[in-house]
């Protein structure tokens, strides 16, 4: 489907609709792919119930899916990418939504961060003359009309975000969510953040479960936590700084793996491989592991260029990952739906070579 050359240029404009399901479209070119927005700010006034699955949004000016105020939505097994200069993010998700799956997706090659929740309070908020410590900003989705500055209660799982443009995924404001096997880069810039745009540390991008996944970086940070962004388990993950030239990647002692400023001090992190690079602002703690160097024989196939293929990433029968961890409670099965074992292996995918003991 060729999205309408109009001015709007949308080929799903839902505006104020509910309980609404786009399933296996191919969506090229205008403004959006997918667009679906709420009434107003307040959480009365939001959509809910929108699934978009199986779909491929390509070549938009703006975002290939976006919401905005819109709640309990389901974006499963979609693909995204060359999103254009006027936006240039992959999936977007708005303007303080609340309780959203995201799982199965692919994004890449988009002109800026390729995967953004931003609750976005300066618009949810300041601009409609609401303070950023007002309950009707701060506080937890569920309670009354409050939290249209935050984003709360998400499920991020299984995707693979890679080979941006620009800048990875931002947890912008995001709160009490999980994220988990999914495999992060790398990118043209730096990879994943978490944090937030204002003064106020209740909107910090604070109380995640982040399980399991696998951060790769070139450069910039594979992951940072800044401005408030606290209270995170940060656990079981593999982090990566890599060089690529032609068909060789080789470990980048130079990388920046993680950064955390003094205002996330009550981060948990337990059992998280870092693999070359460094870090900035904390070391790795005796529940944690680090290595100097890097093989690519340590995965299945890991790529010295782009690949769309998530399972070039399982773990290779020599990958010091395996058998490190109990598993966590909120991470009992791999990014391919299979138990992991106990002892676990570390990232987003099982060795299929392991046998549960338990």
């Amino acid at each position: 489907m060729t999205c309408c050359p109009d001015e709007r240029a949308t080929c799903f404009n839902l505006e104020n609709a509910s309980y609404v399901a786009i399933d296996g479209f191919e969506l090229i070119g205008g403004k959006y792919g997918v667009r679906a927005v709420g009434a107003d700010y307040p959480a009365s006034d939001h959509s809910r119930g929108i699934a978009v699955i199986n779909c491929i949004g390509h070549d938009q000016r703006r975002d290939p899916f976006f919401s905005g105020q819109s709640d309990w939505n389901v974006w499963e097994g979609n693909v995204a990418y060359g999103a254009g200069e006027e936006d240039g993010h992959g999936i977007y998700l708005s303007n303080g939504s609340d309780w959203n799956l995201v799982r199965f997706n692919e994004t890449y090659g988009n002109s800026s961060s390729d995967f953004q929740i931003n609750a976005d309070p300066q618009s949810a908020c300041a601009d409609v003359g609401i303070a950023f410590d007002d309950p009707r900003c701060d506080a937890f989705a569920g309670g009354g009309e409050g939290g249209q500055g935050a984003s709360d209660y998400f499920l991020v799982e299984n995707n693979y975000f890679h080979d941006s443009l620009g800048p990875g995924p931002n947890f912008t404001s995001v709160r009490r969510s999980i994220i988990r096997n999914n495999i992060f880069g790398p990118q043209t810039r730096h990879n994943v953040s978490f944090w937030q745009e204002t003064d106020n540390p209740r909107l910090g991008s604070s109380d995640n479960k982040i399980l399991h996944n696998l951060f790769i970086t070139m450069g910039a940070h594979a992951v940072q936590f800044v401005n408030g962004s606290t209270w995170n388990l940060f656990a079981n993950n593999v982090l990566i700084g890599v060089s690529r030239n032609g068909a060789t990647v080789t470990a980048n002692p130079d990388a920046l793996l993680m950064e955390v400023d003094e205002t996330t001090a009550e981060n948990s992190y337990r059992g998280n491989l870092y693999i070359s690079g460094r870090l900035d602002g904390r070391e790795p703690n005796s529940s944690e592991f680090a290595l100097s160097n890097f093989e690519p024989g340590w995965f299945a196939d890991f790529p010295a260029e782009m690949t769309h293929d998530p399972d070039a990433f399982a773990p290779g029968p020599e990958a010091p990952f395996l058998d490190k961890v109990a598993p966590e409670d909120d991470a009992r099965f791999d990014r391919n739906g299979q138990p992991r074992s106990n002892p676990a292996d570390l990232g987003p995918i099982e060795d299929l070579g392991s046998v549960d003991s338990e």
